[in-house]
């Protein structure tokens, strides 16, 4: 558990963050009217991974987590709350979404109360009530307009948000921010393409624009081969081949670039489980050869004492 609480340096690091959220929030419309949700989630989770792992040796960061499961149920919780949100981005006004995450603290005080027997306390209820009511006002009427039960998701969302803030200090209070950070995309990164390999196997019809957020299949190859598919059909159409054959033979390229698509995520699963086979055969090297080196060296010391005597 932390020393102390900092609360200033706290508020201020959620300001950035409600900045930069604030725009990213805003422009995945931008995104889903060409892209897929587990695209989305799958790239920038590898592009943040990325992004740690080279800072990771000259800031001497520590990814290695204190408490494995712990790191991990609070990763898939909150990945999966990142989940929720983004998929409703696409088809929810952005104001309404908002609205439904920022339920979050009012989640934490009621799972801290009834959960963990946590007094919250007459001030802590009043701030809450007070901060939501804000968040209210500044989102004005189009929050609460077209509620419906697609509006429950964000609720929902924040609802596992909160539980995931609650994991962070419970579970989590001995973890580095560099280790939640690379397990929360680790977790996002692996939803993502579980989602797209689902896709890939049980192909589904995909609404244009943002619509088709959540159905969409896109990879760079897939994208580029359809567009091939496009394009041989229009050259097709010109030469005047029948409508009849145009489309098996889009439908036969599609389904070939779909097999793709799949080699292509199990390739990437492999890897990853390779690299995580190696990671732990290693460890378990390094322990064998450290408790091997150690005996060595005890028995070295007993054997000076020994000698030592008269």
């Amino acid at each position: 558990m932390p020393a102390e609480d900092r609360t200033l340096a706290a508020a201020g690091f959620i300001l950035i963050y409600a900045t930069v959220i604030g725009f990213t929030d805003n422009y995945v419309r931008v995104i889903a009217a060409e892209a897929g949700l587990w695209q989305f989630h799958a790239t920038r989770s590898l592009l943040a991974l990325m992004l740690v792992a080279l800072l990771a040796i000259p800031l001497s960061l520590r990814l290695r987590p204190v408490n494995v499961r712990a790191v991990l149920a609070r990763s898939t919780i909150h990945g999966l709350a990142m989940l929720i949100y983004f998929g409703s981005l696409a088809f929810l006004p952005v104001a309404q979404v908002a609205a439904g995450l920022f339920t979050a603290p009012i989640f934490v005080l009621l799972i801290s109360h009834f959960a963990f027997g946590q007094g919250i306390g007459p001030v802590r209820i009043l701030a809450v009530a007070v901060g939501f009511l804000g968040v209210i006002l500044v989102l004005g009427p189009t929050a609460m307009q077209g509620a419906s039960v697609a509006a429950l998701l964000p609720i929902l969302a924040g609802a596992m948000y909160a539980l995931g803030n609650i994991a962070t200090r419970r579970w989590c209070g001995e973890e580095s921010a560099e280790t939640l950070l690379a397990g929360f995309f680790a977790a996002l990164g692996l939803l993502g393409l579980i989602g797209l390999g689902v896709l890939a196997l049980v192909p589904v019809a995909v609404p244009d624009g943002a619509d088709g957020f959540i159905q969409r299949l896109r990879i760079i190859e897939l994208g580029l081969g359809q567009s091939a598919v496009r394009v041989d059909m229009a050259a097709q159409a010109g030469r005047g081949r029948r409508q009849e054959e145009i489309m098996a033979v889009a439908q036969k390229r599609i389904i070939m670039q779909r097999a793709d698509a799949v080699r292509f995520i199990a390739t990437i699963g492999c890897k990853l489980a390779r690299q995580r086979i190696g990671a732990c055969r290693n460890g378990r090297r390094r322990r064998f050869f450290g408790r091997e080196q150690q005996a060595h060296a005890l028995q070295g010391k007993a054997n000076a004492q020994l000698s030592a005597r008269p």
